[in-house]
């Protein structure tokens, strides 16, 4: 097995990196699930209750930029994953930078999509076009950290959906 560490403290151990990794894998199951309620949200019928449809979608969206916010902050803030990463394996540092800014375009389009959501103007085919041309991204995203963490640490936090 291979030897994980984080910073607590001063001082770097085993014991912290496992506690990252689980903490990474909880923040992927709930943004997981909050790509599937927006999904499930995309896919309800609209009929002539589309403002009902569209104020789903809006708070699915915005319950999944949260999550994904939460991740976000997580993987990229002091002591965070991304950190560890590039301690423990400072080969992986182009993919580092690659998957922040990466995770920056998401955070962007998830805000822009957003403010796109609320136009009552749009049909519902063009919201559901462009957001799940999102949710495609976000999958892409979700394997290429998946795929970094492997790399890192040799093991698996879930990234495939």
């Amino acid at each position: 097995m291979a030897w994980h560490a984080v910073v607590t403290g001063t001082q770097r151990t085993p014991e912290g990196s496992i506690g990252l990794l689980e903490a990474s894998r909880s923040y992927r199951r709930d943004c997981r699930q909050a790509i599937t309620d927006l999904e499930s949200s995309l896919e309800a019928p609209v009929a002539k209750r589309t403002i009902d449809w569209r104020l789903k979608v809006i708070a699915s969206l915005s319950a999944l930029r949260g999550s994904f916010y939460d991740d976000v902050s997580f993987s990229e803030g002091p002591g965070g994953l991304l950190e560890d990463v590039m301690i423990r394996a400072t080969h992986l540092a182009h993919d580092v930078e690659k998957l922040r800014i990466e995770q920056r375009k998401l955070v962007l389009a998830l805000d822009a999509e957003l403010g796109r959501a609320m136009l009552v103007t749009e049909t519902p085919d063009v919201t559901r076009a462009r957001l799940r041309a999102l949710i495609q991204r976000l999958f892409r995203h979700r394997q290429h950290a998946a795929d970094l963490v492997h790399d890192a640490y040799e093991v698996d936090i879930g990234g495939t959906d």
